[in-house]
C-alpha cells in the first residue's frame, strides 16, 4: 500500500526533475485547467471542461494524479516516456488496474504541486479503513487548506510544529526556513504520508510522528505551532480527519488548553477551525480555554464567515454531512448549549516575550484572502494607554495603509454644505472602519510617514483645526486606534 517506507533520495530527486520538465507546476496546471489558483482546481469528475484532452505529458500527469483516472499503458508511455512510467511504478505511485476497456495504469495517490512543493495524499475515492473507521489523508489543495495556509506565515524560524498534520503541508513549507519542523497526526497513515512527502521534497529537517496532539512532543517548546484540526460536529466519529466531537470543538479545545506550555516566549499558535459564539463570544471562550496560565498570552480571532445555527445545519445537510434526523438532534443540542453562531476562524495565540497586559481581539476577514499583519494588530491593540506611553507614541511617523479611504457627511447650513462627520476605513484582508471628527479629514491626508504624531498635531493647531490646549495624549490615542484598525501603519512603537 502506498506510500512506500523507503525510496532512495536520488530517485525522488529525479522524479521531481521529471515532473517539472513536463510542466507539472502550479502555473502550468492552472493555465491548462483554466483555474485561478491550484486551490480552484476541479477534477473531470466534478465537471472540469478545460484540459481534458491528452496531448502531452502534462495532460497525462493531470489525468493520472489529479483527476484520479486510469490510462492504458499504450497511452501513458508515449506521453510520459517508458522510463518515467517504469520509475513511477517502481516508486509505487502508479500500478496496474482493470477497467471496463481492459488493463490500464492508475495512480495509488493524488499528487500535485502546491506551495513550492510536491504533495501526495489519498485518492478521494480510496480510503484505508483500520478499526472500521476511514483513515483518509485529506488533500492539501482544498479551499479550507488555502485559508489556513494563508493565515500562517510562509516564512518560519526556529522550531516549528504542525498538529493534525495530514500530508504535513504546513510543516514541509516551514522546513524550508525553520531550523526543524515536526508533523504530528493521530493516524498512522497520515504520518506515513508526511514522511514520504518530506522525502519526496528532499527535506531532511522534518520529523513526522504519530500520536495524540502534543503527546509525541511532550516537553518540547516551539517558536511556531499550527493546527487545522477536525471541527465538524459528530456524536460518533465516522471520519477521523473531519469529526471534532459533539460540538465540533473537542480537539480545538484541547489544543488551546495545552498550547501555552508548548510555546516558547514570543512563539505563536495558528489554529484554523470552527468555533461557536455562545453566551460568551468565541474569542472570550478561547481565552477561558487557555486556563490561568494563559494570562501571559494574547488571543486574536480572525473570523472568515459566520452562520446562525439554522444556516449552519442547512449547509451540513446540503453537503451530505448530516441527514435530517441528525440535523434535528444537533438543533436541540446546540440550543441546550445556547449557541448563537458558528464561525470559521483562525485563532492566533501569542505567548508574551516580556511582561505586559494580555490582549483579546476579534476581527472579521474581508473578501480578500491575503496574509494578515498579526504583528501590527497585537502590537497596537496592546500598546499602553497611559499618558507617558502616549507621549512616547507621539514620536512615530504614521502613514496611510494601502486601501485606506474616507467617506465624509456634509449637511446644509446657511446655504452651504458643512462637514459634519467622517468615516475612515481600510479595505483588504481585514477591513475596518472608524467614525472620526471632521479634523481627521485634514490630518489623515498628511500621514505619509514623514511627520511625527506631534508634528501632525502642531500642524492642526497652526491650521486652526485644533486648539493650542488640545491634549497631545488624546490625539496620540486616536492615532493608536487608527493603527490598531490598520488604517494607519508605522514601523514600530518607541521603546
Amino acid at each position: 500500500m502506498f506510500p512506500p517506507e523507503q525510496v532512495e533520495p536520488a530517485r525522488l530527486r529525479a522524479l521531481r526533475e521529471s515532473l517539472e520538465r513536463l510542466g507539472f507546476t502550479v502555473p502550468r496546471i492552472c493555465e491548462r485547467a483554466h483555474c485561478a489558483t491550484i486551490y480552484d482546481f476541479q477534477t473531470m469528475l466534478r465537471g472540469r471542461q478545460a484540459g481534458t484532452t491528452l496531448d502531452d505529458g502534462l495532460d497525462a500527469l493531470i489525468r493520472l494524479f489529479m483527476d484520479g483516472a486510469a490510462l492504458p499503458r499504450e497511452t501513458a508511455e508515449p506521453l510520459l516516456t517508458p522510463a518515467l512510467v517504469r520509475e513511477l511504478e517502481a516508486i509505487e505511485l502508479i500500478g496496474p488496474t482493470e477497467t471496463p476497456k481492459g488493463p490500464a495504469l492508475s495512480a495509488r495517490a493524488l499528487l500535485y504541486p502546491t506551495e513550492g512543493l510536491f504533495i501526495a495524499s489519498d485518492l478521494e475515492f480510496d480510503a484505508a479503513v483500520p478499526d472500521g473507521r476511514p483513515d483518509r489523508v485529506y488533500p492539501a489543495i482544498t479551499k479550507s487548506c488555502e485559508v489556513h495556509l494563508t493565515m500562517v506565515p510562509a516564512r518560519a524560524t526556529g522550531d516549528f510544529l504542525e498538529l493534525c498534520s495530514g500530508t504535513g503541508i504546513a510543516a514541509l513549507r516551514a522546513a524550508r526556513t525553520a531550523r526543524h519542523a515536526w508533523a504530528v497526526d493521530i493516524t498512522a497513515r497520515s504520518t506515513t504520508f508526511a514522511r514520504f512527502n518530506a522525502r519526496l521534497n528532499g527535506l531532511d529537517n522534518v520529523t513526522a510522528l504519530q500520536g495524540d496532539l502534543f503527546e509525541p512532543v511532550a516537553g518540547l517548546q516551539f517558536d511556531g505551532i499550527t493546527a487545522h484540526p477536525p471541527y465538524v460536529p459528530a456524536f460518533e466519529q465516522r471520519e477521523i480527519y473531519r469529526d471534532g466531537g459533539s460540538d465540533g470543538e473537542q480537539i480545538s479545545r484541547r489544543i488551546f488548553a495545552e498550547a501555552r506550555s508548548h510555546l516558547k516566549p514570543g512563539g505563536r499558535l495558528y489554529c484554523t477551525c470552527v468555533l461557536t459564539d455562545r453566551e460568551q463570544p468565541l474569542e472570550e471562550r478561547v481565552r477561558a480555554m487557555l486556563g490561568p496560565d494563559g494570562a501571559d498570552c494574547d488571543v486574536l480571532a480572525i473570523v472568515s464567515k459566520a452562520d446562525d445555527p439554522a444556516e449552519y445545519l442547512s449547509k451540513q445537510v446540503v453537503g451530505h454531512i448530516f441527514d435530517f434526523e441528525e440535523a434535528n438532534r444537533f438543533r436541540a443540542f446546540f440550543e441546550s448549549l445556547k449557541v448563537k453562531a458558528f464561525a470559521g476562524v483562525t485563532v492566533v495565540i501569542e505567548r508574551h516575550a516580556r511582561a505586559r497586559s494580555p490582549v483579546t481581539v476579534r476581527r472579521d476577514q474581508g473578501p480578500v484572502l491575503a496574509p494578515i499583519n498579526v504583528d501590527s494588530i497585537l502590537r497596537w491593540k496592546g500598546y499602553p494607554s497611559e499618558p507617558e506611553a502616549l507621549r512616547q507614541l507621539a514620536r512615530i511617523r504614521p502613514r496611510l495603509a494601502n486601501g485606506a479611504h474616507m467617506d465624509a457627511v456634509h449637511l446644509p447650513r446657511d446655504g452651504q454644505w458643512v462637514l459634519q462627520r467622517v468615516r475612515v476605513a481600510v479595505d483588504g484582508p481585514l477591513p475596518a472602519a472608524i467614525d472620526a471628527s471632521p479634523e481627521a479629514s485634514m490630518f489623515l491626508a498628511w500621514c505619509d510617514g514623514r511627520s511625527t504624531v506631534q508634528e501632525l498635531r502642531e500642524r492642526l493647531v497652526a491650521e486652526g483645526a485644533a486648539g493650542p490646549d488640545a491634549p497631545l495624549e488624546r490625539f496620540a490615542e486616536l492615532i493608536r486606534l487608527l493603527l490598531t484598525a490598520g488604517i494607519l501603519e508605522s514601523e514600530a512603537p518607541p521603546e
